[in-house]
């Protein structure tokens, strides 16, 4: 029994490598976790020889937890025959929902855990995260470049946590004088990203979701945010009469990123393909919301300016509120939309 091919030492949970083994035996394949077997089975070669185990990162995926977002696993072969171990493979898995070109070890060697080629725009007032995995002790610095011209370096923090995410708030409030910033860079090792701030104010809605490496990232759409109210009626006849017996009231807004570069264009589906998205309110409370309609259509024109339309709702199933400070039945404030 050979062992043709198996899942790198450490890989993301999506686009794991399939063990592939030569064999004309059976094999029992168990797949464990700190806490027990989470998998046993028998597996009998095909008509060449081989056996494929498939699709073991969704399997492990499961099995990682959205607080940690990795997992060690130890992976065994035995002959059915003999119940002797002739392979074990451990390895740690990090929670992706991305195949990437490369390996999880090169991808997080220079790279935050973001889509976003080293850079992005953002407004003033805007959140900002980064997470990260380092594999030994990393200074995180900033270097700003002032309206005045000026350049200054800042120490933001160290970070002592090996192989383990770590999230940093990189929001231009965190730095004195923000409104005299232009831009500046995110230096965690050889890991850079840069932000560049947009003179505008800041609109009234910030996106904050999971991205597909279970961390946090923001959008703020420069673009228009309509909003619509929908009543679906349910009739029927009563005592002779026919009524009206049930409302179902939904707010619904459809929102319009604006203009945006090919480097957003590509990261912002991100965000579409989000489960877990939400509206930041100015004080900075997170309403959950659910985007149920996105559609990015794209062109080989050299010249073209991306621009998105996406639609969302609240979480909530009641969205018929009364709020007594506005004195408006149809009032907005439970995502700051329109204030």
């Amino acid at each position: 029994m050979t062992v043709l091919q198996q899942p790198d030492a450490f890989s993301f949970s999506a686009g794991m490598k399939d063990i592939i083994i030569s064999s004309q035996d059976t094999v029992i394949f168990i797949l464990n976790i700190p806490s027990g077997i989470v998998l046993q089975e028998t597996y009998t070669a095909d008509a060449e020889g081989k056996i494929y185990i498939r699709d073991l990162g969704k399997l492990c995926q499961s099995y990682i937890s959205p607080v940690t977002l990795r997992e060690q696993f130890t992976m065994k072969l035995l002959n059915v025959e003999t119940n002797a171990v002739f392979s074990t493979i451990n390895i740690t898995v990090q929670y992706s929902n991305v195949v990437l070109d490369i390996s999880a070890e090169e991808f997080l060697e220079d790279r935050f855990l973001s889509l976003l080629d080293r850079e992005k725009i953002i407004y003033r007032e805007q959140k900002e995260f980064l997470s990260l995995v380092v594999p030994a002790q990393t200074d995180v610095k900033a270097v700003i470049r002032r309206k005045s011209g000026v350049f200054e370096n800042i120490h933001l923090t160290t970070i002592s946590q090996i192989n383990t995410v770590i999230t940093i708030d990189v929001s231009p409030s965190i730095f004195t004088n923000p409104e005299t910033i232009t831009y500046y860079t995110i230096l965690a090792g050889d890991r850079p990203m840069t932000y560049y701030i947009r003179p505008e104010p800041t609109p009234g809605v910030q996106f904050i979701f999971l991205n597909s490496f279970g961390v946090k990232e923001t959008f703020i759409p420069s673009g228009l945010i309509n909003h619509e109210n929908k009543y679906e009626n349910s009739f029927g006849t009563f005592a002779g009469k026919y009524r009206k017996y049930f409302i179902d009231f939904k707010k619904l807004f459809t929102a319009n990123t604006g203009v945006i570069d090919d480097n957003h264009a590509t990261w912002l589906e991100e965000l579409f393909m989000s489960k877990d998205v939400f509206l930041l309110s100015p004080s900075g409370i997170e309403n959950e919301i659910t985007i149920e309609e996105a559609t990015v259509k794209r062109t080989s024109a050299r010249e073209e300016l991306p621009a998105y339309e996406f639609k969302y709702r609240d979480t909530k199933i009641n969205h018929y509120e009364f709020v007594t400070k506005r004195s408006r039945i149809f009032d907005e404030t439970f995502n700051y939309t329109f204030n």
